[in-house]
């Protein structure tokens, strides 16, 4: 069967059993690799905190290519981090906008793809307001996977000293 020329549209249905599961247009969420997550142990001045950053996101980007995962969180994440903590707790709405004004929905998923990934670790709990009504927070904390297999190597003309990750 060849391909609709263009202009035109493919009018078949989908059914499952003729093999097109991993079809871009298969209906299925994508599923990525699984790994544990190891905190970074963040570092305390502020040269080796950027480098630290920029060596996780070196690798963040590279293991979410390899999985054909979406870019948009890590395309923003540098914006919200706590330098002093390697952190970051925006809000979805507020990540949203800033990764171009996609769905929270896609940022929950994206925070999900990179837990899976072993790229972060997040931390759900509650906090109360002045008028003492609680509210949830999340505490999204920078880790790398457990899997040396699951990184690369970084490049050595831009090695830096990278992040140290805590046992």
């Amino acid at each position: 069967m060849t391909a609709p020329a263009r202009g035109e549209t493919d009018m078949r249905p989908f059914k499952p059993s003729t093999g097109y599961q991993d079809s871009p247009r298969s209906g299925e969420r994508r599923q990525v690799a699984s790994y544990r997550p190891l905190p970074l142990r963040w570092p305390t001045g502020d040269r080796e905190r950027h480098e630290a950053f920029e060596a996780w996101h070196y690798q963040a980007m590279r293991l979410v290519n390899r999985e054909k995962a979406s870019f948009q969180l890590l395309a923003v994440v540098w914006r919200f981090v706590d330098w002093r903590t390697g952190t970051f707790w925006a809000s979805n709405s507020v990540l949203a906008e800033h990764a171009g004004g996609c769905s929270e929905k896609t940022i929950t998923r994206n925070i999900e793809h990179l837990r899976r990934l072993g790229l972060v670790i997040v931390d759900l709990g509650f906090a109360k307001r002045k008028d003492g009504k609680s509210y949830r927070t999340r505490t999204v904390r920078l880790a790398l996977p457990d899997d040396p297999n699951a990184l690369g190597e970084m490049p050595e003309d831009e090695e830096t000293s990278g992040p140290r990750v805590s046992r």
